[in-house]
């Protein structure tokens, strides 16, 4: 949840094919907020994606 680079290289990777889901994503609760996860959720949202976490 770190990688400020993600969401994009995530976006892309949904422009490019057929996906029902995000995920699995690993979530520490420290990263709840961080803004890598907060992108990670509106991409999800905005594209109607399930997403599927593991913390």
């Amino acid at each position: 949840m770190h990688d400020a680079s993600l969401p994009a290289r995530v976006a892309a990777q949904l422009d490019a094919g057929h996906w029902a889901g995000l995920g699995e994503l690993h979530l520490f609760a420290a990263d709840a907020r961080a803004p890598v996860f907060e992108q990670l959720v509106k991409l999800a949202d905005a594209r109607d994606l399930v997403l599927m976490l593991h913390g």
